[in-house]
């Protein structure tokens, strides 16, 4: 997930590799606040109360072209909209043996991530496996959004707390 660009404190990042909820879409990130905007449309992917909780239009809206569950694929009745939590922070990555990352999360939750399965479907990801010791050099980026090892390899956040394993 590529960061775009940053100005006045709005971070935006581009997520695309195939875990990453389809289709293809872009999060602008300020503080707590989270926007999700959907490649084809150019509208809001995702919105709602739990979706940049806090900000000045709590009210729910219908999501545009009512975007399926990430994980059933089921699509919300016309006018309903699916509510969405924030996206969740990192408190803590460890890396750990065999490619897996231990992750804990603000609300407590704590996975096992196999980053070895986006590294046989991602090119880029393949470093990791090519030069010594740089799985082991895993970042947790300023917004707790995402970890990152370099330029090219970064995992958000929403991904490896819905695909990790949960631990304990």
């Amino acid at each position: 997930m590529p960061e775009i660009c940053r100005f006045y404190g709005i971070v935006i990042k581009m997520f695309f590799k195939p875990k990453e909820h389809e289709p293809s879409h872009i999060h602008a990130l300020y503080g707590e606040h989270v926007g999700v905007f959907d490649h084809d449309r150019g509208r809001p992917a995702r919105q709602g109360p739990g979706y940049g909780q806090g900000m000045d239009d709590p009210e729910p809206r219908a999501a545009p072209g009512n975007v399926g569950h990430p994980k059933t694929g089921e699509v919300a009745p016309a006018g309903v909209m699916e509510v969405q939590t924030m996206m969740p922070r990192i408190k803590a990555v460890e890396p750990r043996p065999n490619f897996h990352l231990y992750v804990v999360f603000d609300d407590g939750r704590a996975v096992l991530y196999n980053v070895m399965e986006d590294i046989e479907q991602i090119d880029s990801y393949r470093d990791l496996l090519a030069i010594a010791g740089l799985f082991d050099q895993v970042q947790l980026d300023q917004s707790r959004t995402c970890v990152f090892w370099n330029d090219r390899i970064d995992l958000p956040s929403d991904t490896i707390y819905e695909y990790g394993e949960k631990v304990g």
